[in-house]
């Protein structure tokens, strides 16, 4: 589940975003949580292990066809 909203994260209803600390988040909640935290993407702290993170790519069906 994503832990900025606790919904069921599922990439095939709406595009995840995995930070490179490992956590991964709803792209609509980590983009909000940076936009209500004042933070720029190369101040971004992981909201879960507080470490320094950017985001990866977007998880979605285009990136995982893609993939394969």
């Amino acid at each position: 589940e994503c832990a900025i909203c606790f919904d069921v994260m599922d990439h095939r209803v709406e595009p995840l975003t995995p930070l490179t600390c490992a956590h991964t988040f709803h792209e609509i909640c980590i983009t909000n949580y940076m936009q209500t935290a004042g933070v720029a993407l190369e101040h971004l702290k992981c909201p879960v292990c507080n470490r320094a993170a950017s985001a990866a790519t977007v998880i979605d069906d285009d990136t995982l066809a893609m993939a394969h």
